[in-house]
């Protein structure tokens, strides 16, 4: 249903059912009320058409000509009513009846004798057209004859009309009340759950697992989320906490004995240039290692926060021009499409690192003769960031484990450098300022696509 679509939290979706049950208990009180009254007012007019009958019944027998006539007259003076007395043979006798209502037709005074001939309990009750009837049997001048007397079924339908009018009225005018308390109720009673869900959007960096719920006045079963939830996010902290000062003081620990180390390597004598080289990169290279995984830590914890507003699309042209000389080595192609002033807030050594992870990653696994086209572009409040290689595609069993930390795929068998770090370094800088970064594999080509949301 299109509802769903619209309604999206759990208070306007609680809201909605409100309203709606509401309006339908409502509505069904209209229906029974309705249905009572109509019942009520059937009864009333039946017993007021029975009174009136008696009593004309009664004029009947005991008066004559004109006094009948008259006293007759009087007995229709309320509005909608009729008299008519009607000889056996089906001749009108007399007729008397309210201004409002119209003499009775030929057809109503056959139904009238026909009543009188099928029902043999009196006063028989049946309604004709718009006329409501009672009969009676009376004796006029000692010949027997048919009384009638009738109610306008008209009266009776804007009577209740008018006063379900009135009721419908009462009834919108409580339902505008019972409305709003309704929501301010489920806004009240919403708001810790609110509270919660607003507390675990903000949570997106490590150094936000110090946030806690506090000052709620819950349920029971509240109580036990918010008990549930502060202890999760303390749990995490300790852990995030734990993990950075093991990579702090792991780096710190083996950097001595590398520095150590390397100064030993170059003062060999005995070893050739080739092998002292071949060591010496084996040492930087886990020196590397190291100092990425110090970034990724300090990245996630927080630590890093120069932010300046840069052009972003001066840092993309700067990039291409140094992917143009690494290509040169494959004798790739490096195309580009890049949007002019295109400006972001960001720390921009770090996003400068990993946008050129992805660059670098694109250069190392491009075919030889193959091409790597860089595009930059904003549109509908994002800045999207895209490299696109020609090359060997990546498996979909690979696709999910890409950003892992030193994970190494089927591909990068041929490409021996790197720590395996670089995407890994790519997602958490592109995650600390709210972007998403995805992967796409072609057929024969490899697609990175990076997104920000527009910053002002």
């Amino acid at each position: 249903m299109h509802y769903t679509t619209t309604l999206t939290t759990l208070r306007s979706r609680l809201t909605f059912w409100y309203i709606i049950s509401t309006i339908t208990i409502f509505a069904l009180l209209a229906i029974l009320f309705s249905l009572l009254l109509w019942v009520t007012l059937h009864n009333q007019i039946d017993h007021h058409i029975h009174i009136v009958t008696g009593q004309a019944q009664q004029v009947v027998a005991d008066f004559q000509a004109k006094e009948r006539q008259k006293l007759l007259s009087n007995l229709v003076g309320f509005e909608g009513m009729s008299i008519v007395i009607i000889s056996q043979a089906g001749k009108v006798l007399l007729e008397s009846h309210s201004p409002d209502v119209a003499a009775l037709n030929t057809s109503e005074l056959l139904q009238i004798y026909e009543a009188s001939q099928k029902y043999t309990y009196h006063p028989i009750h049946f309604t004709s057209n718009s006329m409501r009837f009672g009969i009676v049997e009376v004796t006029d001048g000692g010949v027997p004859a048919l009384l009638a007397v009738g109610y306008s079924v008209t009266i009776l339908r804007q009577t209740f009309y008018q006063m379900m009018s009135i009721v419908l009225g009462v009834m919108v005018i409580t339902l505008l009340p019972f409305t709003f308390v309704g929501h301010r109720l489920l806004k009240k009673y919403l708001y810790p759950l609110e509270a919660i869900a607003k507390t675990v959007q903000q949570v997106t960096q490590p150094k936000q697992l110090s946030m806690r719920i506090t000052g709620l006045a819950v349920t029971e079963e509240l109580k036990t989320i918010v008990t549930s939830f502060n202890t999760m996010l303390s749990q995490l902290e300790k852990i995030f906490h734990t993990e950075h000062e093991f990579f702090s003081q792991a780096a710190h620990t083996l950097k001595t004995p590398l520095a150590v180390l390397r100064a030993k390597v170059e003062g060999l004598t005995k070893e050739s240039r080739k092998n002292k080289q071949a060591m010496l990169q084996m040492i930087d290279a886990a020196g590397e290692t190291i100092q990425d995984l110090l970034l990724i830590s300090r990245i996630e914890t927080g630590s890093e926060n120069l932010v300046k507003r840069i052009n972003l699309s001066t840092t993309a042209r700067k990039l291409v021009e140094l992917a143009e000389e690494l290509a040169q080595e494959k004798q790739a192609i490096v195309t580009n499409t890049i949007q002019n002033s295109i400006f972001f807030t960001t720390d921009e050594s770090l996003l400068k690192r990993a946008l050129g992870n992805v660059v670098h990653n694109a250069l190392e696994y491009v075919d030889k003769h193959g091409s790597v086209h860089v595009a930059l572009q904003q549109e509908k409040g994002r800045i999207i960031f895209m490299v696109t290689n020609t090359g060997v595609s990546v498996s979909d069993k690979e696709l999910p484990h890409l950003f892992d930390r030193f994970y190494r795929g089927t591909n990068s068998q041929q490409n021996k450098h790197g720590s395996g770090l670089g995407l890994a370094i790519t997602k958490a800088v592109v995650e600390k300022y709210g972007g998403q970064i995805k992967f796409r594999s072609l057929k024969a080509a490899t697609q990175v696509t990076v997104i920000f949301k527009e910053s002002t």
